[in-house]
């Protein structure tokens, strides 16, 4: 990426993580907020038997989530190959907060990198894999806890009016709680792709029912 492009992309990622945390920051003060409501009407068995009810459904992984994306932009094929196969992708920025964080398994032929939760208390570890199979079509895999979370299919193509990208991505076991966010904060993913370079032509979501057999 350019300069400009990569402080745009900086400046995106670093705005989307704000909006993620105030988010979750909202959030867990309606959740406060409830409690002591409920407290106050029923007292502690009813408050906290239904705080953890509706904490076990809203975090239930009982989703999924597919999205279809396609962009143009100025960048070369060779270029946008290499951003999609690295940590550098916009998959994978959301989850990024400084490259000090990022660490290269060469064994493993994976990316491994660390992300920070809301006021640092929480830390999470992901990994990344990236293959090319015999159609020239990037496939990456973002893990967790030796578990697939997002699955995603990017194919480059060149034409006279610049680099066409189309990706295909699938996030397995999504509960509630991230859903209503990434509605919540689509218009700021779609800046997060803009700052990259990618002038969004077209981008679709749909939600199903995860099976758990």
């Amino acid at each position: 990426m350019t300069g400009d492009v990569e402080t745009e992309s900086a400046t995106a990622t670093a705005d989307a993580m704000r909006s993620f945390n105030r988010f979750l920051y909202g959030y867990l003060a309606l959740l406060i907020i409830a409690f002591l409501g409920l407290l106050r009407l029923f007292g502690y068995p009813i408050a906290i038997a239904v705080a953890l009810a509706g904490h076990l459904l809203i975090h239930a992984p009982l989703f999924t989530l597919t999205g279809n994306m396609r962009a143009r932009t100025d960048e070369s094929v060779a270029a946008v190959r290499d951003e999609l196969s690295s940590v550098e992708n916009p998959l994978t920025s959301l989850w990024l907060t400084d490259a000090a964080q990022i660490e290269t398994d060469a064994d493993a032929g994976a990316i491994h990198f660390r992300r920070n939760g809301p006021l640092g208390l929480t830390s999470k570890q992901y990994r990344l894999v990236a293959t090319e199979q015999p159609d020239e079509t990037i496939v990456l895999t973002i893990s967790r806890d030796g578990r697939s979370i997002v699955t995603a299919r990017a194919s480059v193509e060149s034409a006279e009016a610049g680099t066409w990208v189309a990706l295909t991505a699938e996030r397995t076991a999504v509960h509630a709680l991230s859903l209503v966010m990434m509605t919540l904060l689509g218009s700021t993913i779609d800046r997060l792709y803009a700052a990259h370079g990618y002038d969004i032509v077209d981008d679709s979501h749909s939600i199903g029912l995860r099976v758990p057999w």
